[in-house]
């Protein structure tokens, strides 16, 4: 991730890395506080710490299309006004994924945030 970068910036630096984990596909979270480094003479770095996970919490399944733009736009014109947009009838948001109106994958990624699961990604 970050660290790598930065050895590849600077060689010489030695920064700890890690490799991505096989079983979780993620990286290895090997760096634990900020650091500013210089990378070259008046050009610096700050190296951090990477964020373990990001969720969500305490939200209505029915709102989160409201936050994609693509989605929001043809929300009306779906057959149901409380459409999750996942497996309800006349859907216009599926309708627009399977037409190449709307990106799959940020499609699947809406999926994920709805259903709380990472096996879209």
């Amino acid at each position: 991730g970050k660290s790598t970068m930065v050895n590849a910036l600077k060689p010489g630096l030695n920064l700890r890395t890690s490799k991505i984990s096989k079983m979780h596909s993620k990286g290895v979270h090997t760096t634990t506080f900020p650091e500013m480094l210089e990378i070259s003479t008046g050009t610096y770095v700050i190296d951090t710490p990477g964020i373990m996970e990001f969720g969500m919490f305490d939200f209505n399944k029915e709102e989160v299309s409201h936050y994609f733009p693509e989605m929001l736009k043809i929300l009306n014109k779906c057959k149901f006004h409380n459409c999750v947009h996942i497996s309800e009838p006349g859907c216009a948001v599926r309708e627009a994924v399977e037409n190449g109106e709307i990106n799959a994958s940020r499609y699947y990624n809406y999926i994920g945030i709805v259903e709380g699961e990472d096996k879209y990604r």
